[in-house]
Formats: C-alpha cells, sequence, structure tokens
C-alpha cells in the first residue's frame, strides 16, 4: 500500500536523523555521565508529533512523557491517579478535542491510544512505590490517529489543539510530510499552535 510506504520511508528518515544526531552527541561530548542520554530524549514539558499525508489519508502519531499527560509517570495506584489517567485516555481518544483541520474536512476512521504503563497489573494493584521509587520511573504516553480527509490536496494546516488540553506540554515538535514535501515545526504552549503544510 502506498500510504503505508510513506510511513516506512518516514520512520526510516526519523531514525537516520536521529541516529546521526546521537552520534554526533558521543563524538563531540565525553563528560557525560551513564545514562544522560535517555534523560535527554526523556524531558518533560516536551512532546513529539509525526504527521504523513498521503492523498485523502492522514496519520498522526503522538509521543510525550507520561508526566506532559497525567502528571506522573509511575503506575497508578490512588483513585486519584486512576481518575487523571482515564480522564487523559479520554481525551486522547477524542480526536476532535487534539486535531483541527483547515482546508478540507477530515474524519478519524482509527484511534489508537496506549497508556498501559500507567496501569498496575493485577499483582502490582497492592504494591505502592515510596517517593524515590517513583521519581526514578520514567514512561510515555502513545497515541496514533488515521483520518480520511475530504480533499487531501486543500489540506493546509493542522491546528494541534492538544497544547491547550495539556498544560504539562510545553514545547511540542512537528514532523510532517505531504506528497514530495516535508518539514519540522515546534511549537509553544500559549502559541499558535498551527503546522503549516507549505
Amino acid at each position: 500500500m502506498k500510504f503505508r510506504g510513506f510511513i516506512l520511508t518516514f520512520m526510516v528518515l526519523t531514525a537516520y536523523s536521529i541516529n546521526v544526531a546521537a552520534n554526533h552527541h558521543e563524538e563531540n561530548d565525553h563528560h557525560h555521565e551513564e545514562g544522560h542520554e535517555t534523560q535527554e530524549a526523556h524531558l518533560h514539558g516536551y512532546g513529539e508529533s509525526n504527521v504523513v499525508i498521503d492523498g485523502n489519508d492522514v496519520e498522526i502519531h503522538f509521543d510525550s512523557p507520561s508526566a506532559n499527560i497525567v502528571g506522573f509517570e509511575y503506575k497508578a495506584s490512588t483513585q486519584k491517579e486512576m481518575q487523571a489517567v482515564s480522564r487523559a485516555k479520554s481525551t486522547l481518544e477524542t480526536p476532535d478535542k487534539l486535531f483541527s483541520f483547515k482546508g478540507t474536512k477530515c474524519v478519524a476512521t482509527e484511534v489508537n491510544v496506549d497508556m498501559s504503563a500507567l496501569l498496575p497489573s493485577e499483582h502490582e494493584e497492592d504494591h505502592h512505590h515510596d517517593t524515590k521509587e517513583k521519581a526514578d520511573i520514567h514512561s510515555d504516553v502513545e497515541a496514533e490517529y488515521k483520518f480520511t480527509c475530504k480533499d487531501g490536496k486543500k489540506l493546509k494546516s493542522i491546528k494541534m489543539l492538544l497544547l491547550d488540553e495539556f498544560p504539562g506540554l510545553e514545547t511540542f515538535k512537528v514532523d510532517w510530510v505531504k506528497g514530495n514535501k516535508q518539514g519540522s515545526k515546534k511549537l509553544f504552549a500559549g502559541g499558535f499552535g498551527r503546522v503549516k503544510f507549505k
């Protein structure tokens, strides 16, 4: 399928650029403590999205540290924490609250939200982490969205409303591919929040 080919190409290019950046970082700085690379890749307040537009099909992949979405990264154990996870999942499963399309009408056809890192398994429900253990835990929230648009050629931009829905997201990087064009845009909380496809 042509659409899947675009996604695969986009993922390969993204992986290549991350690898080049990591190698450059490694060659130029030998004073890092062990584990520092992981901490850099996992920044609180920072999230990322990949947008692939192929004809009338749009796919958006979203990835963020859990703290930006629910305020913590360990497995939820209290009623308040479970409610925070439930509310966030409900919001993430409602694409109309997260994305606004300009130029053509787009309808969500598939939504997949992964918050499993925050949900306790049966044998973990009675286990409570102490404060130090919780501080050392890192987890991400990921989501995939597929849309079908009336006329993909007329799609001019997407507004990332999720910056309004999740105040913990301060900086949001969007990499996009549309036909033979591609680009990258950094969005900031309280800003315009729109990615234009030029």
